[in-house]
């Protein structure tokens, strides 16, 4: 899975920068200080030994394998971090929240367009 993030606001430090430990993602350990985690929501990740914050430019971007350990450095500064986020699998790959596109999205899409959203093997009644 692939993650693109582009700020709509300057990221600099203080800001929650996005965080990633390079090339965690060719390891099949876990990070030793998040190994007793379930992979999720471990808090702020700034500082995991490894990590760099990804400071950006407004309208920048940022893509990444999602495969690598990544999160959000703490927000100190006042404001909020906005930014798009956009993810792309394979279609045989079910989203990790369960996400799919509803009868009335599907009802609108071209068959070509509906073979992008639904996970493969999946059959919408519309």
């Amino acid at each position: 899975m692939l993650s693109l993030l582009v700020p709509l606001t300057d990221i600099g430090p203080g800001d929650g920068a996005t965080v990633i430990v390079p090339g965690s993602h060719k390891s099949d350990l876990p990070h030793p200080e998040t190994a007793n985690d379930i992979g999720q929501d471990f808090g702020s990740t700034e500082n995991l030994e490894g990590a760099i914050e990804v400071h950006l430019k407004a309208g920048d971007a940022l893509l990444f394998n999602d495969a690598v350990l990544h999160g959000s450095a703490a927000r100190v500064n006042p404001g909020q971090r906005r930014m798009l986020a956009t993810r792309y699998t394979e279609n045989t790959v079910a989203h990790r929240f369960g996400y799919a596109p509803s009868p009335e999205l599907a009802a609108r899409l071209t068959p070509e367009r509906l073979a992008i959203v639904q996970r493969y093997g999946q059959t919408l009644s519309c």
